[in-house]
């Protein structure tokens, strides 16, 4: 699953996914490029408990209010040993203040102001181990994304 498609590429790279997002506009935009779309929202993912094996959440979390809907949704349609994608930019790094600044300024009708959670490395960190996932992996995209790999443990032990 690769909830909020519509923006990026990770969809059109993986024609097996099955591609989410909220606006209609842009799975009408993917529908000639992509076969599998969904809309839906992150807080209520339209997928049975358990039945996916991947979750990419990409350049999502930032533009949603950090409740706890999303976080229990995810852990909900992962199965157990399933794998979840999350990025992110990372708030604690100077570097994305800047450029974020910068692309308003350049692009003042774009979503830069549309980043209405901040979140940093640590926070995630203790987010995701919270949620009862094991991090994987951390890296970052541009010295500021941050790339998280987390595995819902194979026998879960609790959700968010």
């Amino acid at each position: 699953l690769d909830i909020g498609c519509g923006s990026i590429r990770i969809s059109l790279d993986l024609p097996a996914a099955v591609g989410m997002d909220i606006l209609q506009s842009k799975l009408r935009w993917l529908r000639p490029h992509h076969a599998r779309l969904v809309r839906g929202s992150c807080d209520r993912l339209p997928f049975r408990d358990e039945s996916l094996a991947t979750v990419i959440n990409s350049e999502v979390i930032e533009h949603v209010p950090d409740r706890p809907e999303a976080w229990t949704e995810m852990w909900r349609v992962l199965r157990p040993g399933g794998i979840l994608i999350l990025g992110t930019p990372d708030y604690d790094r100077r570097l994305w203040w800047v450029l974020e600044w910068i692309y308003g300024k350049l692009l003042p009708g774009a979503y830069a102001h549309e980043h209405i959670t901040h979140f940093t490395r640590e926070e995630l960190t203790d987010r995701l181990r919270s949620a009862g996932y094991d991090i994987l992996d951390c890296r970052y995209v541009g010295f500021c994304e941050m790339i998280f790999k987390a595995r819902k443990p194979p026998a879960a032990r609790h959700g968010p």
